[in-house]
C-alpha cells in the first residue's frame, strides 16, 4: 500500500514538474521530444554536431530519438555513450550514470570503455559531495527530489576500481573512496583504503596523501582516546612506512608534526593520571605514570613537568 502510494505521487510530481507531452506515433504514445523528424542517419549527423558544439540539449535530443525510435540501428551504443556525456554536461549526473552502465555492459569492450569510466569517477565525486540530487529510480520523467548518498558513490567508485585496477582512474577512485569515509568519520574503512591504495601503487603521489591522511586520521583518534596507547605505535608504523617510500617528501615533516602531537596528548593523559595519584597521596603509583611519560614519550611538555615531579616526589620518597 505504502508503495503504491509512493509511486502515486511521483507520478503526480512528473506530471507538475515534466515539461513532456506524450502523443501517438506508431502506434504507441511517445515523448513529442523524441519523435523522428529525420532519417537515422541525419538524427544522427545532427546531433553529433550539436556535441561537437556543446549543443547539450539538441545533442542529447537527437540521441535519444534514436535510442528510442531505432533500437536495432547500429548507431545504438554511440547514441548511448553520447547521450551519458550530455546529460553529464546538463548536470543531470545519475541520467548520465545509467547510460554509461547501459554502454558498459554492451558485451565487447566498447571504444569509449576507458571514457565512460573516466565519467563516471566524476559522477562518483560528484555523489560524494553533499548536495547533488537525482532522479527516483534513475528515470528522467520524475524530478529530483531525492539527494545522491554515500553508497551512491562508493558503488562507482568499486566499480571503477574493479573494472580498470591498474588504470590512473583506479587510484584517483581509491584515493576518493577513503576520503568519503575519512569525511563519515568511518576510521577503519578510511584507513583500509588508504593502506591498499599506498600498498598498490607506492611511489604515486597520491600514496604518499594517504600516509598523511592516515596521520592525521590517527592523531583524530589520540585526541579522542588518549588512553590508547596503541594508536601512537600504529602511527609511528605509518611515518616510517611513509619516511621509506618517500623520502625527502616535504609532506612527511607534517606527519612527524601529527605524531609530535599526538605523543604530547599521551604523555598529558600520563601526567594528568599521576597528578591525580598525587592527590590521593599514593606517590609510588604516581611516580610510575610520570617514569612512563618520561620514558615514551620524552621531548614533549609534559614529559619535562613529569620529570620535574619526579625528582620532587624520589627525594620525598628517599626521606620516608
Amino acid at each position: 500500500m505504502h508503495l503504491k502510494k509512493s509511486i502515486l505521487l511521483l507520478l503526480l510530481c512528473s506530471s507538475i514538474y515534466s515539461h513532456a507531452a506524450f502523443v501517438q506515433h506508431d502506434g504507441k504514445w511517445s515523448d513529442s521530444r523524441y519523435i523522428p523528424t529525420l532519417t537515422l542517419t541525419e538524427h544522427y549527423d545532427v546531433g553529433y554536431r550539436n556535441f561537437q558544439d556543446n549543443q547539450w540539449y539538441e545533442a542529447l535530443r537527437n540521441f535519444l530519438t534514436i535510442l528510442i525510435h531505432f533500437p536495432d540501428s547500429p548507431f545504438q551504443a554511440d547514441a548511448i555513450f553520447y547521450s551519458g556525456v550530455c546529460y553529464y554536461f546538463l548536470e543531470e549526473y545519475d541520467l548520465a550514470n545509467v547510460q554509461f552502465d547501459r554502454y558498459i555492459r554492451m558485451g565487447t569492450t566498447p571504444k569509449h570503455f576507458e571514457s565512460a569510466f573516466e565519467f563516471k569517477f566524476h559522477i562518483a565525486e560528484r555523489f560524494a559531495n553533499k548536495g547533488t540530487m537525482k532522479h527516483p529510480m534513475g528515470l528522467q520523467i520524475f524530478p529530483k527530489i531525492a539527494f545522491a548518498t554515500k553508497g551512491d558513490a562508493l558503488k562507482i567508485y568499486d566499480e571503477v576500481i574493479a573494472a580498470l585496477p591498474s588504470h590512473e582512474l583506479a587510484i584517483k577512485a581509491l584515493f576518493g573512496k577513503g576520503n568519503l569515509h575519512m569525511k563519515q568519520g568511518e576510521d577503519k574503512e578510511s584507513i583500509d583504503v588508504f593502506q591498499t591504495l599506498a600498498r598498490r601503487f607506492p611511489k604515486h603521489t597520491l600514496a604518499a596523501d594517504s600516509y598523511l591522511l592516515i596521520s592525521e586520521i590517527y592523531l583524530n583518534q589520540s585526541e579522542m582516546e588518549a588512553q590508547d596507547p596503541d594508536v601512537c605505535s600504529l602511527a609511528q608504523i605509518n611515518l616510517r612506512k611513509f619516511q621509506s617510500h618517500f623520502p625527502g617528501d616535504e609532506r612527511i615533516a607534517q606527519s612527524e608534526e601529527n605524531l609530535h602531537i599526538m605523543k604530547g596528548y599521551f604523555a598529558a593523559s600520563l601526567f594528568k593520571t599521576g597528578r591525580y595519584y598525587e592527590r590521593k597521596k599514593k606517590p609510588k603509583a604516581s611516580v610510575i605514570y610520570y617514569r612512563e611519560a618520561v620514558n615514551r614519550f620524552p621531548k614533549t611538555e609534559h614529559a619535562q613537568k613529569s620529570e620535574e615531579r619526579l625528582k620532587v616526589l624520589e627525594k620525598a620518597l628517599a626521606k620516608a
